[in-house]
């Protein structure tokens, strides 16, 4: 979880932030609520610092904390409008090649053929990487990626119920509330496309796995 909040804050994507905070919130309340009693251990302690200070020094960052200051302004923020129409343009390209796609990066040249009128300057990414992968790979790419994330998701699953050592348990949960933190953000904007973000996400893949 701290691996990949460190790579969703320097996203600086004020959506991959409140998607972290909201999966950490519910993993850690299921957690709370789970265990009768919570162990603390000297390890459990210092890892927790360790994670607090280094994030903490992270997003004290002043890019980052102008990022955060933004988010006062977030109701007249246009943002929400420019996605909503590269949202109705990505879903109309979709619809093209509804079963195959156009093929894997190929939306910034197709797009422009549904690109809403208003809508200025070239768009890279759909804001929204599930209607981003349909508009690519077509329902066939949809339904593989989607197998591959059921095949993690219940790996994770696994080490959280059946695991009897602490550590893998809490690999579990972590590595959940990374995962879960990824694909609420990708409802909004395109943390796949995202170096830091992609990278870490197959890292912790590897590490459940």
């Amino acid at each position: 979880s701290a691996l990949m909040a460190v790579a969703l804050i320097l996203s600086c994507s004020r959506g991959a932030w409140l998607s972290l905070a909201l999966t950490t919130a519910l993993g850690v309340a299921w957690m709370h609520f789970r265990r009768r009693q919570p162990v603390w251990s000297r390890r459990v302690v210092l890892s927790v610092c360790v994670a607090a200070v280094g994030i903490g020094l992270l997003a004290s960052q002043p890019p980052i904390l102008a990022r955060v200051v933004s988010l006062l302004d977030a109701p007249s923020d246009q943002s929400f409008q420019i996605r909503w129409m590269v949202w109705q343009g990505a879903w109309h390209l979709a619809r093209e090649h509804l079963l195959i796609g156009h093929g894997l990066g190929s939306f910034a040249a197709a797009f422009p053929r549904h690109q809403p009128l208003g809508l200025h300057g070239e768009v890279a990414q759909a804001f929204n990487e599930y209607l981003q992968l349909v508009a690519e790979l077509g329902l066939v790419g949809l339904v593989v990626v989607g197998l591959i994330a059921f095949l993690l998701i219940r790996r994770l699953a696994r080490l959280i119920r059946f695991s009897h050592t602490p550590w893998k348990r809490a690999l579990g949960l972590g590595g959940l509330i990374g995962v879960g933190a990824v694909a609420v953000h990708s409802l909004g904007d395109y943390p796949a496309q995202i170096p830091a973000v992609a990278f870490t996400l197959a890292a912790i893949a590897g590490l459940v796995s």
